[in-house]
């Protein structure tokens, strides 16, 4: 069997509507905890409220896409709500990205309004902004409604490109509203108490920890840039939180168990999923014996709305990707296109309600990577790059990529765009990258180079820290005399040295 079928997700809530519905019908909830700091769900919606009305008199119109440049804090949650609410679109920007790189995202997706808490940006030509102490005064202002339609922009996130820039990814809201249905049936999120929220902005997965658990009446614990960046600190975040529900990559849960041997600050926590990167089935087995949560794996690319399948491993040692949940569609095909036969290796496909309308501004890769169903021309599928198998129970087994693209900590790298940033330093004359498996099962990137001069270590990090997130600057650099070249004189990514041999 080449193909798993899901019922359709039609008619699904949004979730601006599921999120006023519980304001309607639990306003006292808690529903943010930050820092001491604790909202309600009726403070939650004034607080939106008083930002869509900021928002719409900033000439913000249906679909939109309005730029969130915010800390971390209740401002950032209740901006999530009141972008949505002005019927807006949001582009997700990490404050903590290099400069340039905001820039780029700003200016490529054309994005003429920013929402934001930091004071040092400044407006320029053609960019409208709107402050966060701006809003209070418009609190009593009602705000103008704007019921969304389906194939309306809900949001805007940038992942890294194999051209050397970024590529934005348009997801609407019938999407979102797809998953949340989805990820609604196939977990118990209506029961949980509490969800950590700890993923950057930037990182689509960052919906799965906020807006969804708040459209299903979860209270949200929103960790601070701290608590993300040190395993200590978020240790002991978990243990004062004792949330029910905990979604992180796998690289981040090694990293507590260095800290946290036994996984004390997992006792109470029902749901434990993990996503982004291959889960080791090493891992697996620790949180299978040393918890009592309930193991999920997810698999899913950003173009897919956040997850697009799902495994329950509790109690197993194999690790596989699961099923497709409702609102995707799982394909397996060869290089030509066409179903694989019983257990052969294939390409992910996917297609369904949750598929991103495309690239912002990329045609051309639209065309390649968003392409007709090979027995219905009239659906569109997107081509993940994935390869996998079908397993005899039905479920996936992920088995790597068919090009050069790799996972750091969950995100999403292109070898290539590390490359041209590295061309950007005036020594080098030719440049690679290669990831590797290093301790405790982390990967880490390592670039290469051919110079006429040794070029320092932090003279590197300057130059690509410039243009590029810190995950996707390399740890280590080594220069070579040559570099290795396949038969057709592309560079051998598999022969370059192991940076410790």
């Amino acid at each position: 069997m080449t193909v798993r079928e899901t019922d359709a997700s039609s008619g699904c809530i949004d979730v601006l509507h599921r999120f006023e519905r519980v304001v309607s019908e639990a306003p006292h909830r808690i529903a943010i905890v930050h820092q001491g700091e604790e909202i309600t769900f009726a403070e939650l919606d004034e607080r939106a409220n008083a930002i869509a009305v900021a928002l719409q008199a900033a000439g913000t119109d249906r679909g939109q896409l309005v730029g969130l440049l915010v800390r971390r804090s209740s401002f950032m949650l209740a901006s999530l709500f009141g972008i949505l609410k002005a019927g807006g679109a949001m582009l997700p920007i990490d404050p903590e990205l290099p400069g340039q790189r905001i820039d780029y995202m700003l200016n490529d997706s054309g994005c003429l309004l920013v929402l934001t808490d930091i004071e040092a940006l400044e407006e320029r030509q053609g960019l409208h902004i709107v402050r966060d102490t701006a809003i209070e005064r418009c609190a009593s202002e009602p705000i103008v409604s704007c019921e969304p339609a389906g194939n309306q922009l809900a949001y805007v996130l940038y992942t890294s490109g194999s051209t050397g820039m970024p590529k934005g990814v348009q997801i609407e809201r019938q999407a979102l509203a797809g998953f949340a249905q989805a990820i609604g049936q196939a977990l118990p999120i209506a029961q949980w108490h509490t969800m950590l929220a700890l993923t950057t902005i930037s990182f689509d997965i960052f919906i799965m920890e906020t807006i969804v658990p708040l459209s299903f009446g979860v209270t949200v614990a929103l960790l601070d840039e701290q608590q993300q960046r040190n395993p200590m600190k978020l240790k002991e975040a978990m243990m004062r939180h004792r949330p029910d529900a905990v979604q992180m990559t796998p690289s981040r849960m090694q990293l507590i168990e260095i800290v946290d041997p036994e996984f004390a600050c997992l006792t109470g926590v029902s749901a434990i999923m993990l996503g982004g990167e291959r889960l080791p089935s090493s891992l697996l087995a620790q949180l299978s014996r040393k918890t009592k949560a309930a193991i999920y794996n997810l698999y899913g690319p950003t173009e897919a709305t956040i997850w697009a399948t799902i495994s329950e491993l509790t109690g197993k040692s194999e690790v596989d990707i699961g099923r497709p949940l409702s609102h995707i569609d799982v394909r397996l095909l060869d290089d030509d296109g066409c179903p694989v036969a019983g257990e052969a290796e294939g390409e992910i496909c996917l297609t369904g309600v949750g598929i991103s309308s495309g690239y912002l501004n990329r045609p051309a890769l639209n065309e390649a990577k968003f392409t007709p169903l090979p027995d219905d021309p009239l659906r569109r599928m997107y081509r993940t790059g994935d390869r996998a198998r079908w397993n005899p129970d039905g479920t996936l087994r992920y088995l790597g990529r068919v090009d050069d693209q790799v996972k750091i900590r969950g995100h999403r790298v292109e070898l290539g765009e590390i490359e041209e940033a590295m061309r950007k330093h005036p020594a080098a004359l030719q440049v690679a990258a290669a990831v590797f498996l290093g301790k405790y099962e982390q990967y880490f990137l390592c670039g290469y180079y051919i110079a006429d001069r040794e070029v320092p270590v932090p003279e590197w990090r300057q130059t690509l820290s410039a243009t590029l997130p810190i995950h996707m600057v390399p740890e280590v650099f080594v220069r070579l005399a040559e570099m290795p070249r396949t038969h057709n004189h592309k560079i051998d990514r598999k022969a370059l040295p192991h940076p410790t041999s």
